[in-house]
């Protein structure tokens, strides 16, 4: 399944596969990308095969969503950056100012404290010591602005923008790595590691 071409663009391909096409396109090796946009999907309530709301009864996973929105952003500053070693709040950080849209470093470090008070404690609540600064964090749905700054500690979050951003971000990172032969060099370091997941099936007798 890896291409050794030094463009990488096999790789690339299979990595971005459209959330709309059959898992089983490539046998067994499936697409993290693909499968982590298609698991947000089903937490949103949006049919991951055309992209709109489901309209059967369906329950949101909020936190889930937006746990799953923020490993997104990780694994793919792994990929912008060719490497999973140290630094991953610059990595991320780095991801988000380059291809979400009008976000500022304030905002992105506001993110970046969302993602570690929903990983490490399953809550709301962050602390940056070497800033010594608290942030508080309210979850939205309204498809608004991103992130809003109430007073010096509440940050509220809009979780279906935040979607739209991952998503939007998504197709300009692809567009730069099919453009730019360094970013691809870059992807295709961690591919290996991170591109995929064998699924197993065992035929039917």
């Amino acid at each position: 399944m890896f291409d050794k071409d030094d463009t990488g663009m096999k790789n690339i391909e299979v990595f971005f596969l459209a959330t709309s096409l059959p898992a089983r396109l490539f046998g067994e090796f499936h697409s993290a990308l693909y499968l982590l946009r298609r698991e947000i999907s089903s937490c949103l309530c949006i049919d991951p095969n055309t992209g709109k709301k489901l309209k059967t009864a369906c329950s949101q996973e909020l936190f889930a969503a937006t746990m799953l929105i923020l490993t997104g952003v990780d694994l793919l500053g792994k990929f912008l950056h060719g490497t999973d070693k140290d630094h991953v709040k610059d990595r991320f950080k780095h991801f988000i100012t380059k291809y979400f849209s009008s976000v500022s470093q304030e905002d992105a470090i506001a993110i970046y404290q969302l993602r570690n008070a929903l990983f490490h404690g399953f809550g709301l609540y962050s602390k940056d010591i070497k800033a010594d600064k608290i942030y508080n964090f309210i979850l939205q749905q309204k498809g608004t602005g991103l992130l809003h700054q109430l007073n010096k500690k509440d940050f509220k979050i809009d979780i279906l923008t935040l979607h739209h951003q991952f998503e939007n971000g998504i197709e300009k990172y692809y567009s730069d790595l099919k453009n730019n032969s360094n970013l691809r060099i870059l992807f295709n370091r961690v591919f290996p590691e991170y591109g995929g997941i064998n699924i197993w099936r065992e035929s039917s007798k």
